[in-house]
């Protein structure tokens, strides 16, 4: 991680469980880091507990639904810190649905926060970093293990459906960036499988717990991911990373 000590990096889904995991890692590895997510005192305290960390963070608030709002946090980066180096996609929701009992709004919500966000926000890091003519940049894009091995969740197709799309717009960004812009920047998934963190707080189905019992990853292995992912040399462009539960799915 040492080629990544003072080199800037933006964390979505920041405020809580792997966002905030990803950036104590990123911070206390001496990197500047911002961090985005929709509850800006939940990332001022982040801010507060990482003070003393070699690194730096930076709160910014961000709403994922709203393009003008994720517009505004490159914006920022861009005026401040004048680079980016790093782009980690983490920021989910999860529904208490199915497909047969969802409503429209559930899915717009899970389209904006898990596909379209992630999109935007990839596209908007690789035209900083050809501004600025960094060359070694890095996206990674926290997916699923849904993308791989369907878990027998009613309640888990409709968010694996985007998670499957970002796969492949994943494929798609790296194949461009390789072939058609001629440039190092790399592209990686890391795809984990159930983790606990309050994404899951809002599933209650009590039957659905017992018939399937979960054994879950902490957001802390997630982070050691991301880091394992930077720690890779530049000519080495990790495609995915699967991530289970010792046991579990």
């Amino acid at each position: 991680m040492e080629r990544w000590n003072g080199k800037v990096a933006l964390v979505t889904g920041a405020s809580q469980g792997m966002g905030t995991a990803i950036c104590t890692e990123l911070v206390k590895s001496g990197m500047i880091v911002y961090g985005c997510g929709r509850k800006l005192n939940a990332l001022e305290e982040v801010g507060t507990r990482l003070k003393d960390s070699p690194g730096q963070f930076h709160p910014i608030q961000c709403d994922l639904r709203d393009e003008k709002s994720i517009l505004n946090v490159f914006q920022t980066i861009d005026r401040q810190a004048g680079k980016l180096h790093v782009l980690v996609n983490v920021a989910g929701v999860l529904k208490n649905c199915t497909l047969l009992n969802a409503s429209t709004e559930d899915w717009r919500e899970m389209i904006d926060i898990l596909l379209l966000a992630p999109a935007i926000a990839s596209r908007e890091a690789v035209k900083i970093m050809k501004k600025h003519g960094i060359n070694d940049g890095h996206i990674i894009n926290i997916l699923s293990i849904g993308v791989h091995s369907f878990p027998p969740l009613p309640f888990l197709a409709f968010p694996c459906a985007m998670k499957c799309a970002l796969l492949a717009i994943n494929k798609g960004l790296r194949n461009e960036l390789q072939l058609q812009e001629h440039t190092g920047i790399r592209v990686t998934s890391i795809s984990p499988g159930m983790t606990d963190t309050s994404t899951y707080d809002t599933i209650t189905d009590e039957h659905i717990n017992r018939a399937h019992p979960m054994k879950a990853l902490q957001a802390g292995d997630i982070a050691a991911g991301v880091k394992y992912v930077l720690s890779t040399p530049p000519g080495c462009n990790v495609f995915d990373v699967a991530m289970q539960p010792t046991g579990g799915f």
